[in-house]
């Protein structure tokens, strides 16, 4: 005999803290064999009351409802696949982009497949060097009070640095727009209350042009040139002040030539480019649209 009914375990796993269950865990939960699961899930599931998230993994649901930041930590080590949280993702995470998500990015060593959960997609991104990125463990609420999950994110360099690998023609402000607020954003810094020494609470950028060096030898050139010449753009922008000579220091002193955008089509040859920047050595083909 099980733990608990079907029909029951959603709001049992709600009750338990559990945003994710393999179906060998719901088994010995529902006192049946690990094949027998979807079966005896059949009816929770048209009700909306449980959902399959991947091959073997359910999360509850509360009124047809999942929180997908809740799980995700759960769902990658389950399938045994290390990750981050990135993209657009992360920067909305950081509270740096007011555009709804709908699809959450991961960065991963694996190859999975893009996949749809309701209304809401995820999306991976294949890192074969995963583990060179830096990352900041982020306690996420689950939607279920107070209840916190633990969330992998790249951090706010790392995020830029993605973001500037392919920049996309359509929606390309809101790649302008992250940049931007992130130039504009400030981090409180507090001091380990163990060091006596340690100073005050303090502000500092987002950013930090020394951490954003270093992560770019992650990347190729162009990358590089690019995050500089749109931190370069968004600096002059915003009215504040960057410095991005340590990114600068990263590439040879005559780089390669390359376009800030990546999908350059024929319209765009016949008007012509709209700038090219010397210092990053970088052609613009379209003007700059943020809107923050």
């Amino acid at each position: 005999m099980g733990l608990v009914a079907a029909r029951e375990l959603s709001e049992w796993m709600i009750s338990q803290e559990r945003t994710f269950a393999s179906a060998g865990e719901i088994a010995r939960w529902l006192g049946c064999s690990q094949l027998q699961v979807p079966h005896r899930l059949r009816g929770a599931r048209q009700a909306g009351e449980m959902v399959c998230v991947t091959t073997g993994g359910w999360v509850p649901a509360r009124n047809h409802r999942i929180w997908v930041d809740s799980f995700l930590d759960e769902m990658m080590r389950y399938l045994g696949h290390p990750y981050y949280v990135g993209y657009l993702t992360a920067a909305s995470i950081y509270g740096v982009t007011h555009q709804a998500i709908q699809t959450t990015t991961l960065a991963t060593t694996a190859a999975l497949r893009t996949r749809s959960i309701g209304v809401h997609g995820m999306r991976f991104a294949r890192k074969n060097d995963l583990a060179r990125f830096p990352t900041r463990k982020r306690q996420m609420v689950t939607g279920w009070g107070n209840s916190k999950k633990a969330l992998l994110l790249s951090t706010p360099e790392v995020t830029l640095l993605d973001l500037m690998e392919r920049p996309k023609r359509r929606g390309g402000h809101i790649y302008l727009n992250v940049v931007a607020e992130m130039l504009d954003s400030r981090e409180t810094i507090v001091p380990a209350p163990t060091d006596p020494d340690a100073p005050k609470l303090r502000q500092v950028s987002m950013v930090d042009p020394y951490e954003l060096a270093d992560a770019a030898y992650l990347y190729g050139h162009s990358t590089r040139q690019r995050a500089g010449y749109v931190l370069d753009a968004m600096a002059d922008y915003m009215g504040v002040e960057f410095d991005t000579d340590p990114l600068r220091s990263t590439l040879p002193v005559n780089p390669r030539r390359v376009h800030y955008d990546t999908n350059i089509d024929e319209y765009d040859r016949e008007e012509g480019w709209v700038k090219i920047d010397d210092r990053w050595n970088v052609t613009q083909w379209r003007e700059f649209d943020p809107d923050v």
